[in-house]
């Protein structure tokens, strides 16, 4: 049997199995139980441990809040529902901030609970209690049969993402090696590549360390390779920054071990590779010291010295990034001592640095719950308190996963209802027990867990493995109503009528409107950035400063992996070229490392003198890419590339004579460091790094069709 066999064979026997415990011990609304089988029905066992351990402690949580939501307002239906929507915000905002699955469990189960107890206050305490039960006989049967019976450790996944991920990052390697030395490669796939194989490990990873124990035993080693690993990303990407200026400089007199260190980072790729097959290495890396030519170097102008200089320290970084890579892989597949674990710096503010999109998302969460409730209290509403309870689930689903039509749920489900509806009705009347019950079950579970298989019908496959328990709604004393299936049929697509009219509140999730709002305040937050960037030089820093920068950093960093979701929805209609808006969010990427090197190589220029040489030519290059970001974030075609590039161009040729003439006149200076000069001649890389990174964006932009973007269409 394939795997879409056997995931679905253990589904359907979890779910027979609750049912039969559930009628055994005479509890209540067993469909709850399984519930909690459908919705952590996932393809490994570590990912199905994970959610449903997280399930368990988020309907701990749920039940100690719906009460005391209760116990306060029990008397105000508006203080009631004012204090469940404040809870459904926070839970809203966490679950799309961390993508934490207990968050979504703490507030679908807490609007469950105070929506099936709230109008029955005397048993609202036994409600709750019955909930918990059954929650958890769910999600322990799951994972019993799922450990027992067909494991399907993420081991192998992993190793096979690790290995993958180590195999993209040394092309890239070599293919940035080869365009700096003056080849032309299309390297926008494999950067592209790179990111989403990131991802893929760091949630490979996740489930790996629940599930297997060789993983959770040295996963600490784990964290030390997911560490290494990105920041060897982040160094390479770097390292492309100053690629195009010294593609035209003889690196190899410039460089003379640039030879030397390729072929060793290379072999440690190589190296690195048969491990994670299970082979022991071959030789032990050996320290590359990259010597530079001082007085070949001397004859170069200061952008190229700039430039050399960037490469020469990220080539460094490199080749030490890529020594402890190797460390650490041979540590974890047994064929080397542990190695020291390092621990990451925290980012300042990181706790204090809201996410616009996540509160939006809150606010149409909150906003849903609010029109349901109303229109519960003046329509009877197919379904009665069902309706309001269980908006919150879709929503908070929904809000996680905006990219997500609600209309391309609608038919699965209202099909499933149809489906389970002719199973209460026709079928369920001539069953006499659990014996001629169970197979019943079994199979309609299997039929549906079989035909929503592949991860992307996972949403698909829970809600209608819910919608089919709900509607036979199943208990010890089984009643037979045609006007309860159809309340069921009614309420579910009353649901989801709700949730396509709120989807566009408060803004339109419309794929290209979306991607603009996105773009714009990118550009938005990264002309806040070039703005303050000399702060540390004419102004004392305040609290309220340092917040801002944080948020603004922390938009450009998350921004381009936002746009990526949205990518492929985009691409390849609308008239936009295929794979276009993923080079555009890559520009991003690139225009992020960039802007982030400038600010940082800002904050290491200490010597005064040079900051007067700097400070005035800067503020007029400054000036000039603030007017750009703000033209590119509000008419992203108001400027051509060509007139992008040319005006760039001539601020940085004028900078660059001026800079030129004023370290021509004092090459003997005495008063200036070495360390002054690297740095002074980062910056001026970064400066330029910035520019061209710019020109490169407005490229890829003028391609688009954004006036067909930001018309209002139904789609």
């Amino acid at each position: 049997m394939n795997r879409r066999i056997k995931e679905a064979l253990k589904t359907s026997l979890a779910m027979v199995i609750v049912f039969g415990f559930a009628l055994w011990m005479d509890w209540e609304r067993p469909y709850w139980a399984g519930f909690a089988v459908a919705v952590i029905s996932l393809s490994t066992v570590g990912l199905s441990i994970n959610k449903g351990l997280k399930r368990l402690f988020g309907t701990l949580l749920a039940f100690v809040v719906s009460l005391t939501i209760i116990a306060f307002s029990i008397q105000d239906r508006w203080l009631f529902i004012t204090l469940l929507s404040l809870w459904l915000a926070l839970c809203s905002y966490k679950y799309s901030y961390t993508s934490s699955y207990f968050w979504f469990v703490a507030g679908f189960v807490t609007s469950i609970i105070c929506f099936d107890a709230g109008t029955d206050p005397v048993n609202a305490f036994n409600t709750a209690i019955l909930r918990v039960q059954e929650t958890s006989l769910g999600i322990l049967t799951y994972s019993l049969v799922n450990i027992f019976i067909w494991p399907n450790s993420t081991l192998n996944q992993l190793n096979s993402a690790t290995a993958t991920l180590i195999a993209t990052q040394r092309k890239l390697y070599m293919s940035y090696l080869s365009s700096m030395m003056g080849q032309t490669n299309d390297n926008a796939t494999l950067r592209l590549e790179e990111v989403q194989q990131r991802n893929k490990f760091n949630q490979t990873l996740i489930a790996a360390m629940t599930d297997t124990y060789e993983v959770g035993e040295i996963k600490g080693q784990w964290r030390q390779f997911q560490i290494e690993s990105a920041d060897l990303m982040l160094t390479i990407d770097r390292w492309y920054e100053s690629l195009q200026e010294v593609s035209e400089l003889n690196l190899n007199e410039l460089l003379p071990h640039l030879e030397a260190l390729n072929t060793e980072i290379d072999a440690r790729f190589s190296n690195i590779e048969q491990m994670l097959a299970d082979h022991p290495p071959q030789y032990q890396p050996q320290v590359i010291e990259l010597t530079m030519n001082e007085k070949a170097i001397e004859q170069l102008p200061y952008f190229h010295k700039a430039a050399l200089m960037v490469t020469h320290i990220q080539l460094q970084h490199i080749e030490q990034l890529s020594r402890d890579l190797f460390n650490t892989i041979c540590s974890l597949k047994g064929f080397g001592v542990p190695v020291p674990e390092h621990t990451q710096k925290p980012t300042p503010w990181a706790s204090f640095l809201p996410d616009v999109d996540c509160m939006i998302r809150a606010i149409n969460v909150v906003a849903n719950m609010w029109v349901a409730y109303i229109i519960w209290i003046l329509i009877e509403v197919p379904g009665g308190t069902g309706f309001v309870g269980m908006i919150a689930p879709f929503a908070l689903m929904l809000a996680a996963s905006p990219q997500l039509k609600v209309i391309t749920l609608l038919p699965p489900l209202l099909i499933t209802v149809v489906f389970a509806g002719g199973l209460n009705m026709l079928l369920m009347p001539h069953i006499t027990g659990f014996t001629q019950l169970g197979p019943m079950i079994f199979l309609s579970t299997f039929t549906l867990c079989y035909l929503f298989s592949e991860p992307r019908h996972a949403i698909t496959r829970a809600l209608s493995l819910v919608m089919l328990l709900s509607t036979i709604g199943v208990n010890n004393e089984q009643t037979y109503n045609f006007l309860s299936v159809a309340n069921t049929f009614l309420n579910n697509g009353m649901m989801m009528l709700l949730l396509a009219i709120m989807a566009s509140f408060p803004r339109s999730i419309k794929p290209e409107h979306a991607v603009m709002r996105l773009i714009h305040r990118f550009f938005h937050s990264s002309q806040y950035l070039i703005n303050h960037i000399d702060d540390h030089l004419v102004h004392k820093k305040s609290v309220i400063h340092s917040w801002k920068k944080a948020f603004h950093n922390k938009e450009i960093s998350t921004i381009p992996t936002k746009l990526l979701s949205w990518s492929p929805i985009i691409d390849g209609h609308s008239k936009t070229p295929s794979n276009h808006t993923q080079l555009l969010t890559l520009q991003l990427y690139i225009l992020t490392f960039r802007i982030q090197t400038l600010m940082t190589a800002g904050t290491q220029l200490q010597d005064e003198t040079l900051v007067k040489i700097l400070l005035s030519d800067v503020h007029i290059w400054r000036d000039n890419i603030q007017e750009l970001f703000q033209r590119l974030a509000h008419s992203p075609a108001s400027l051509s590339a060509q007139k992008i590039h040319e005006q760039l161009q001539n601020h940085i040729d004028y900078l660059e004579d001026h800079i030129e003439q004023t370290m021509n006149q004092r090459v003997n200076d005495k008063n200036i460091s070495n360390l002054d000069r690297e740095n002074f001649y980062l910056l001026l890389g970064a400066y330029r790094g910035v520019s061209e990174s710019v020109s490169q964006y407005a490229k890829v932009a003028e391609k688009i069709n954004w006036a067909q973007w930001k018309e209002n269409t139904f789609s």
